[in-house]
């Protein structure tokens, strides 16, 4: 399991080590990105992650893993619920591209429904 973490964080970036924000990356393994709270509008993503976008047994799946940062650009915290795109972690060769009712609700909460 690897974490994905959420600061108060409008472009990506893959980086590695000390970015320049204060929140430097720790290597393969670690934390795989982290954004920032609006009105910040930053997302990072650490660059010694195996990425993919059909990720396997060693392989962390990118597209969740920016639908998950970009919860956070719209303020969302994270999740109890194992699930969600907004729970805290993510295994490797796992793909959570789907919103669940606890992320919908936690949107909604933030901004309202129509």
């Amino acid at each position: 399991m690897v974490a994905l973490l959420c600061y108060r964080c409008g472009s990506p970036d893959i980086i590695n080590g000390d970015h320049g924000d204060g929140i430097p990356f720790d290597g393969l393994g670690g934390v795989l990105g982290h954004s920032f709270f609006p009105t910040d509008g930053r997302s990072h993503y650490d660059a010694t992650e195996n990425w993919s976008d059909d990720p396997g047994l060693y392989e962390t799946d990118l597209n969740s893993a920016v639908l998950h940062e970009i919860g956070h650009l719209l303020g969302l915290g994270h999740s109890q619920d194992k699930n969600a795109v907004m729970f805290a972690t993510i295994d490797h060769g796992v793909k959570k591209r789907e919103l669940q009712q606890d992320d919908v609700e936690g949107i909604q909460t933030l901004y309202g429904t129509t």
